[in-house]
């Protein structure tokens, strides 16, 4: 998500931010000033498959636009929060069990269907990036958070970088995929 961030871009330009969740997606249109412009919420239904879930969250990012009064080429990236893990540099979501995804390539779809450059990365590392740059970590090098839901998540950043570690989980406390192209375990 770091990618995406407000101030690196020209100041007729926005960010669009997706939460994805499993039941709810919600989407923001975030201008230079860090103030959200347009918004738009949407159920996920995920049980319809990735692509249903694809087009509905196209259309929302453009809705979120109309209500932003703005073009979707005035975007610089759009980012997208997925719970589970996720292939950054690939932009594939590699297993997000509520929404019963394995190696989703979500990235190179959304960027096919609205023409911008799309990052993808786990829903906690998107809200502590979000607390670091503009929230409760600002000004600060190191930062933790910890998210309570379905699960248990975490992120790190750590000398004022996201810190994904070898496998992209880094700071996930909850149960988690330690080798997320490993075969799958159990529980006992």
């Amino acid at each position: 998500m770091q990618l995406c961030y407000a101030p690196f871009m020209a100041r007729d330009q926005f960010v669009i931010g997706v939460d994805l969740g499993g039941t709810n997606m919600q989407i923001g249109v975030v201008n230079s000033k860090n103030k959200i412009v347009g918004r738009e919420g949407k159920k996920t239904r995920s049980a319809e498959g990735l692509k249903a879930v694809v087009d509905r969250m196209a259309r929302g990012i453009r809705q979120a636009c109309d209500e932003a009064e703005i073009s979707i080429n005035q975007v610089a990236c759009i980012g997208v929060a997925a719970a589970g893990a996720i292939d950054i540099p690939r932009g594939v979501v590699l297993n997000a069990p509520n929404l019963k995804w394995h190696n989703a390539p979500l990235r190179a779809m959304l960027e096919k269907r609205l023409g911008r450059p799309v990052v993808i990365d786990n829903d906690v590392n998107g809200a502590v990036w979000g607390e670091y740059m503009l929230g409760a970590g600002k000004g600060r090098g190191d930062v933790l958070g910890v998210w309570l839901g379905t699960g248990v998540g975490g992120g790190l950043v750590l000398n004022g970088s996201l810190y994904y570690g070898a496998f992209f989980t880094a700071g996930e406390v909850g149960q988690t995929v330690l080798f997320p192209r490993g075969q799958r375990g159990r529980r006992t």
